[in-house]
């Protein structure tokens, strides 16, 4: 990952074995693995292999998202089937304040800024054997989405979303949308990285 300040959480993913996988970022939350096996892949090494059923990481708290702030998130996913296009890839499905569904999440299908109503939706179809580096930029209110270091679509967040758990690979609270594939290093920022920045990250 691209170092220096903005940086709040950062996930290399290289432990191999155990239930945890540390957050370089001091003070930030390790991923709690649940159900998801270690694979050595071919071309990125050690990854994180979920298996599309009932497997996910949970991964602390996404920050409260204001239409005026910044982020950006990043990660590697490879893709084996597509059994729910709703799958949570990164993000979650079921947070948000009492009464107000809101929720931030990466599908196979798309990218959605969700509060209560207001979809701030990106369609992108993520193909299956391949590598995908993904990320998202959110400058204010303007969404971005990067695919392999290319910007691919843009929407606008639609209102402001609390801060909610963050998963990858599923969200216990929503059955059904778990992912079958692969993920790795993952980092997410408090601050709107470049369109260089991001092709630098895939590079």
């Amino acid at each position: 990952a691209i170092s220096g300040s903005g940086l709040y959480a950062y996930w290399p993913v290289q432990e191999a074995v155990g239930t945890v996988t540390s957050n370089m970022v001091g003070g930030g939350a390790d991923g709690m693995l649940q159900g998801v096996a270690w694979t050595n892949d071919p071309i990125r090494g050690t990854v994180l292999n979920f298996n599309g059923q009932n497997s996910y990481v949970s991964a602390g708290t996404i920050p409260r998202m204001g239409t005026s702030s910044n982020f950006t998130w990043s990660f590697w996913y490879r893709q084996r089937s597509a059994r729910n296009l709703n799958a949570v890839i990164l993000g979650n499905r079921s947070g948000g304040a009492p009464g107000t569904l809101q929720f931030i999440k990466f599908t196979p299908s798309n990218f959605e800024y969700f509060h209560d109503g207001n979809i701030g939706t990106i369609p992108r179809f993520i193909t299956s054997g391949g590598w995908h580096h993904l990320a998202m930029v959110k400058q204010g209110a303007a969404l971005n989405y990067y695919d392999n270091g290319l910007l691919v679509g843009s929407s606008r967040a639609g209102g402001d979303v609390e801060a909610n758990p963050l998963f990858w690979g599923g969200d216990p609270g929503a059955p059904g949308e778990y992912v079958d594939g692969l993920i790795d290093d993952i980092s997410l920022w408090s601050i709107a990285l470049t369109a260089d920045q991001i092709r630098l990250l895939y590079e």
